[in-house]
């Protein structure tokens, strides 16, 4: 299932930006950037629109629709972002009060809204969580919070998620990272994926190595410390 927006949401959408969108950090300076996923590439102005281009069979080009584009279509959306970020067929973006939105191919949980269906319009990520960065693998997604905490969502095929224990229908969303440590648990500062590697967060100038779990909502990824 693949879903799509009508005239209602756009409006919705285009009312809430009006109404809030920038009052959130209205001096906020928005650096553009360009982020490639597997066969789509998205690009984010300093106004804070987002346009894509390339393969959009899961509508990963955000713009209400599965259908591919060789030029760049910008994504349905009011909201103004910050930065974006492509998996293999899907893209996130943060706001600019931190709020992480994801669109595009859902089966493993990758858009992080507590379901496996797909959409080709920007979808909230669950949780409310005020992300500082996001980076996106092949499936999976990484953010580094506010306070220096470590989410993870999607597939956790081969640990990548770092949870402690397997999850279900929960790994659709994000939960936070526990990290493990002889010593008091280190603060992350930075996070990284890799296509379809372990998440590897730098706490106290040190990487962390995640540990084996599974998850679709952003979940507490668990570091241990080398």
């Amino acid at each position: 299932m693949n879903r799509k927006p009508s005239a209602f949401l756009f409006a919705v959408l285009a009312i809430s930006a009006g109404a809030c969108g920038d009052s959130t950090a209205p001096n906020q300076t928005i650096e553009p950037m360009i982020t490639a996923g597997g066969a789509h590439t998205c690009s984010l102005s300093k106004s804070g629109t987002v346009s894509c281009w390339g393969n959009n069979d899961f509508g990963q080009l955000g713009n209400g629709s599965t259908t591919g584009s060789a030029s760049p279509v910008l994504v349905a959306s009011g909201t103004k972002f910050k930065s974006i970020a492509a998996g293999t067929s899907y893209t996130c973006a943060l706001d600019l009060a931190g709020a992480a939105y994801c669109w595009g191919a859902n089966y493993n949980g990758s858009l992080g809204d507590g379901t496996t269906a797909s959409s080709s319009i920007p979808m909230p990520v669950s949780g409310n969580h005020v992300f500082a960065s996001l980076t996106a693998g092949t499936t999976h997604t990484c953010g580094l919070t506010t306070d220096s905490t470590a989410y993870c969502w999607g597939s956790n095929s081969l640990g990548q998620l770092g949870l402690a224990d397997t999850c279900t229908a929960s790994c659709r969303q994000p939960s936070p990272a526990v990290f493990r440590s002889a010593h008091s648990p280190p603060v992350a500062a930075a996070i990284r994926v890799g296509s379809r590697r372990r998440a590897r967060p730098i706490a106290g100038g040190q990487t962390g190595r995640v540990s084996s779990g599974t998850a679709r909502p952003p979940f507490l990824a668990t570091f241990r410390a080398p």
